[in-house]
């Protein structure tokens, strides 16, 4: 089974996007070391891509480069763009007049910052260059200055200096949002030493302030309300900066926990079930509702999408869509995160606390269970972690979930795995997953079966 995409006339540089391969030696040719350094391009790997039909396509690349005169390898992200509605190339003469202005800074890169491929009417921006978050550079190499006081004011009493910032970039989503990891080691003049970790949240103009609103309103609301889980302190939007600055939560990840094994795998998913039906039983007002049409119809978008890449699929989307169509509840809206999965729990002796709080709101609380639980199924296929571990912890949040929740609820459960099943196809196509077309057939094949009730299975499971 092929995995190319099919061709978008409107866009003549879409086939040149989806093809990675291709793509190793067109940016060798075609991206040029900075300074005359001796940095060559050895790979080229698509991590993240968004399309609109006739519109635009925007493509992330993690590429492996080699330093030839001390032959390190390292990797650099890489983005490439191409618009129907608008001139790339007059795109590119304005960002580059804003780099040799200042307003971006590319101290961070091996590779010519921006670079326009005529040929398939391209713009490639390098790492940490970003049309949209122009304050990514300063944010990686200097960082500023009332962000680290802030950071500092946390230490405690007494006058704390830095002695050592390590930054890590995390999660980055291009023209959207990039997530900065950084560990800051002070020293106070009484003698005192502390290291302690932060989440820096770089948000594309005001929208990360929405986030922090809710931040603070559910802290608000938490306070004085006894429960065995934690949300993410609020921390400090800084506007100037469209800037949020996150203390990390005491914890270890369950996606960590379960990388090691997972001896106390049932004990650790009783806590896990207990807080998320906590969260889902609590008197806390999400400021946005999210109703059945709203999720039915990311549903259908991502069908739509799936459609589209693999035209071949198109009986087994066909029965999906008009399964969940068919099989939507009216539900009264409880608070939920929406976005769930094992590295949004962190779990300490005391607390699981829930973090990346951006897409919560009132909604089927059934939703979380099931994006938990195909997530947990396909942590095999995607980060190796043990079959056995992942089917194990599926089946035990399962089981202790619904000894808390109403018996009712579990009726639900189908519909929204089916939900969940589509999201997690649309990230194996978006993401192009190794042998990702076939995994993506058999996964939709495990959401259609749910859906009709010839199976009880979690979609996701025994996926190769």
């Amino acid at each position: 089974m092929t995995s190319a995409l099919p061709s978008d006339p409107a866009l003549p540089g879409l086939d040149r996007l989806c093809d990675p391969r291709g793509l190793t030696e067109y940016f060798r040719s075609c991206i040029r070391p900075e300074h005359r350094n001796h940095h060559h391009i050895e790979s080229c790997n698509l991590i993240r891509f968004r399309y609109r039909p006739g519109k635009r396509a925007i493509a992330l690349y993690d590429v492996g480069t080699r330093d030839e005169t001390t032959d390190q390898v390292s990797t650099q992200w890489l983005t490439a763009m191409t618009y129907a509605d608008k001139s790339v190339r007059q795109l590119f003469k304005k960002l580059h007049v804003e780099l040799a202005n200042g307003e971006q800074h590319n101290d961070c890169s091996a590779f010519q910052s921006l670079s326009y491929l005529a040929d398939d009417d391209l713009l490639v921006q390098v790492f940490p260059v970003d049309r949209y978050l122009p304050q990514i550079g300063d944010f990686l190499k200097d960082p500023p200055t009332d962000v680290i006081a802030g950071m500092l004011g946390t230490f405690g009493p007494g006058n704390w200096t830095v002695k050592n910032i390590d930054i890590e970039p995390g999660r980055y989503r291009p023209l959207m949002g990039l997530t900065l990891r950084y560990c800051v080691e002070a020293y106070s003049k009484s003698g005192g030493r502390q290291t302690r970790n932060f989440f820096v949240k770089l948000y594309r103009g005001n929208e990360g302030s929405v986030t922090w609103q809710r931040l603070i309103e559910l802290r608000r609301q938490l306070s004085g309300y006894s429960c065995t889980f934690e949300l993410l302190h609020s921390g400090t939007w800084l506007e100037h900066h469209s800037a949020l600055i996150l203390e990390q939560a005491p914890g270890q990840p369950l996606d960590t926990i379960l990388a090691g094994g997972g001896k106390d795998i049932d004990q650790v998913m009783t806590r896990v079930a207990n807080a998320m039906f906590e969260l889902h039983a609590s008197p806390l007002k999400m400021p946005t509702v999210h109703l059945a049409d709203e999720l039915w119809g990311h549903a259908d978008r991502s069908i739509e999408f799936i459609s589209w890449a693999r035209p071949e699929f198109a009986n087994v989307l066909k029965g999906i869509r008009a399964a969940l169509s068919d099989s939507q509840h009216v539900v009264e809206p409880r608070p939920a995160h929406c976005d769930l999965k094992a590295e949004h729990l962190l779990i300490d002796d005391c607390h699981v606390t829930f973090i990346d709080l951006d897409s919560a709101a009132m909604a089927d609380p059934v939703y979380d269970l099931a994006m938990m639980l195909v997530r947990l199924q396909v942590m095999s296929t995607l980060d190796g972690l043990s079959r056995v571990v992942t089917e194990a912890a599926a089946d035990s949040l399962l089981e202790h979930y619904f000894r808390l929740a109403p018996a009712d609820w579990r009726n639900r459960l189908p519909h929204q795995l089916g939900n969940a099943g589509i999201k997690v196809a649309l990230f194996f196509v978006q993401h192009q997953v190794p042998d990702w077309p076939k995994r993506t057939h058999l996964l939709l094949d495990q959401i259609y079966a749910v859906l009709k009730g010839t199976t009880t299975c979690i979609p996701g499971k025994s996926i190769p």
